[in-house]
């Protein structure tokens, strides 16, 4: 909760004690991060002509045109998305499938907000590269606040 209010957000649900839509409110946009049950309740706290955005979803067939895939990957994409596209049209707003990809220039302007301090990186730990498996546990274990960075050279630190 500390971290995550610092780090500017205006209200925090603890998962584990309450369900995010039993508060009433609605949002504008809505960014799921985990997919199944979560992204189907994400419809219910979206504001009519809202957006529920997915990393976690499925694709949707927008997806498929804008990565340049043809019919046949458009409908396929429209067949696995069928339930979160008929959850959009019932809350009268938009779903789509947030594909993401290693963009460099993207990379770029995020090291440069983070050395102008306007963009902040939280890291929870530090691996050097021989402890990769270690870091991938502490990682999916859930305990991580924040990334999980494997650092190459001889200058890491250990956990």
């Amino acid at each position: 909760r500390a971290l995550a209010m610092r780090l500017g957000a205006d209200d925090f649900v603890d998962y584990r004690t309450e369900r995010f839509e039993s508060r009433g409110r609605k949002f504008d946009i809505v960014l799921d991060l985990v997919g199944a049950d979560t992204l189907d309740r994400s419809f219910s706290v979206v504001r009519e002509g809202g957006k529920v955005l997915s990393i976690s979803g499925n694709p949707e067939p927008n997806t498929a045109k804008e990565l340049g895939f043809g019919f046949f990957t458009q409908s396929l994409f429209a067949l696995v998305s069928f339930r979160q596209r008929r959850l959009a049209r019932k809350a009268k707003a938009t779903y789509r499938f947030v594909f993401m990809r290693a963009d460099g220039r993207m990379l770029a302007e995020f090291a440069k907000k983070i050395d102008a301090g306007t963009l902040e990186a939280t890291i929870d730990r530090i691996f050097p590269l021989n402890d990769f498996a270690l870091a991938f546990q502490y990682q999916e274990s859930g305990k991580a606040k924040g990334k999980v960075v494997i650092q190459i050279g001889e200058n890491a630190p250990t956990p």
